[in-house]
């Protein structure tokens, strides 16, 4: 069985050797983009980015395939904008969303989530220092949630991965897309699609 993710990637603090994820998610499908801190700034080039996502999830699985969407720092702006745009279509033409996985999102904590997917889970770091110096900009829509989770009414399920990030000595922002920590990532969405089993 095929998994269809797709995944978005936000800031690093690190851009070398990045985890090609089609390594470590076997049988899966997976469109990778990357958004830039300035892109972030603007709403209109989010949901640019998000439709290019959407108009590719549509020519991939035309059949309304369900999907798993996956978002890194800024990346999960759009990965939610993507759930936004595919709960507005109707339902002909839709693709369920299984899952919303945000890994150390730089949202604020009250941030307006989409309520289109099944599910959606947070994998926040209490010691995420770039999530904290970005909540401090002005004019920016960049928060904490990748520190101190999620702090809405929607039932998100906030999983603290900094006891686990430690253990393994993954200790910034973006290491865990790092390619030699590529079992860890691996783990960490595979237990969130497979959540309910």
């Amino acid at each position: 069985m095929t998994t269809r993710l797709f995944c978005t990637h936000g800031i690093h603090s690190n851009r070398h050797q990045l985890i090609n994820l089609k390594d470590v998610v076997p049988h899966t499908h997976i469109i990778e983009t990357n958004i830039s801190t300035w892109k972030s700034w603007f709403p209109y080039k989010v949901r640019r980015e998000a439709m290019l996502i959407v108009k590719e999830i549509q020519r991939r699985y035309p059949n309304q395939e369900p999907i798993h969407l996956t978002g890194h720092s800024a990346g999960s702006l759009v990965m939610n904008k993507v759930a936004e745009i595919l709960s507005t279509l109707s339902p002909e033409v839709r693709n369920p969303v299984r899952s919303l996985i945000l890994i150390n999102p730089a949202l604020d904590a009250r941030y307006e989530l989409s309520h289109y997917p099944e599910r959606i889970f947070c994998l926040h770091d209490t010691e995420d220092k770039l999530t904290l110096w970005g909540s401090r900009l002005p004019f920016h829509p960049f928060g904490k949630m990748g520190r101190v989770g999620y702090r809405g009414p929607l039932p998100v399920i906030s999983i603290d991965m900094n006891p686990y990030l430690k253990k393994e000595g993954i200790l910034d922002h973006s290491s865990i897309l790092l390619s030699q920590n590529y079992y860890v990532c691996k783990r960490l969405i595979l237990h969130c699609i497979g959540y309910d089993k």
